[in-house]
């Protein structure tokens, strides 16, 4: 069966209970078969009026045909009237449809968006579009990290929980963690606000950060971030932000003593290797750490 919901004939069939067993299969599989099947039970649970059984007996035996011919009509009116309302309801359901991108630890993920935009998607990070929508509104829902190459058009917005981006054409990071929102531009103009602030324009080779309300701004060389090559990097930042970029990378948890992680890093730690991640990391910083339980790092100061 052609897994048509909008098909008529299907609707019929299925309130009269002749569906073939694969025609039933064919019609659970589709996305909006839950509402289309809410609609149905509530149905079930119409009384219907009590009745004299043998006086109305008698009354039926004397309906015209014509009174079977409005019957047959009502009944393909109730066919036309569910049909439409399940249509209805499919159309709401796919134009407000979401579709979910989302990273594990370690993880990248190169995303085409409909417009032939792109996006690398970073380490346990979630991405989140309205693909049917795209054309008229080109938002994106980001938790996480993500680089993106943005095709001109309209306007294209990255929101999150700390602030939002805007932009028409062009090639910029984002990376969003509680208190803390990052933009880089590597090409064209983007527009960066966070919540409770006022946006910040930035050009090429401009980032700016905000981190518990305080705002930095500094300027990087141009191109992709270095964590697409299998590196992090980082200038001048919180080492909160870098312990969680470490955690999204190798899935571990650090216990912190006598640490302040309020300290700022600028540096680069690997991918591929989490001993040498380590000691490039907290060497240069005169920490010292070691390993608890297998995903389990404490920190203390070096002696």
């Amino acid at each position: 069966m052609k897994n048509d919901i909008t098909n008529g004939e299907i609707i019929r069939k299925w309130l009269d209970g002749e569906l073939s067993h694969e025609e039933m299969e064919a019609l659970k599989s589709s996305d909006a078969y839950d509402d289309y099947k809410k609609i149905i039970d509530a149905t079930d649970n119409l009384n219907a009026p009590d009745y004299d059984i043998e006086k109305e007996y008698f009354k039926i035996q004397n309906l015209k045909s014509t009174k079977r011919s409005s019957v047959r009509q009502l009944k393909q009116w109730m066919y036309g009237a569910a049909a439409v309302l399940l249509v209805t309801l499919g159309y709401f359901y796919f134009a407000n449809a979401t579709t979910t991108y989302k990273t594990g630890f370690g993880e990248q993920l190169a995303i085409s968006l409909p417009d032939n935009s792109h996006v690398r998607l970073n380490a346990n990070s979630t991405l989140e579009l309205k693909k049917r929508t795209w054309e008229e509104d080109r938002t994106i829902e980001l938790t996480g990290e993500a680089f993106f190459e943005v095709e001109k058009g309209t306007p294209f917005i990255v929101k999150t929980n700390e602030g939002t981006v805007e932009v028409l054409g062009t090639k910029f990071n984002v990376s969003v963690q509680p208190d803390f929102f990052e933009v880089k531009c590597s090409e064209g103009k983007v527009k960066a606000t966070k919540f409770g602030q006022d946006g910040e324009i930035l050009t090429q080779g401009m980032g700016f950060r905000t981190t518990n309300g305080a705002v930095q701004k500094w300027s990087f060389n141009n191109g992709q971030p270095s964590w697409i090559q299998g590196e992090s990097s980082f200038v001048d930042s919180p080492l909160t932000q870098v312990l969680i970029a470490f955690q999204n990378q190798y899935n571990v948890t650090f216990v912190t003593k006598d640490i302040d992680k309020n300290q700022h890093f600028s540096g680069s730690f690997t991918h591929d290797d989490i001993n040498t991640a380590l000691k490039t990391l907290f060497d240069a910083m005169e920490i010292s750490y070691t390993f608890e339980e297998e995903q389990k790092i404490v920190l203390f100061k070096s002696e």
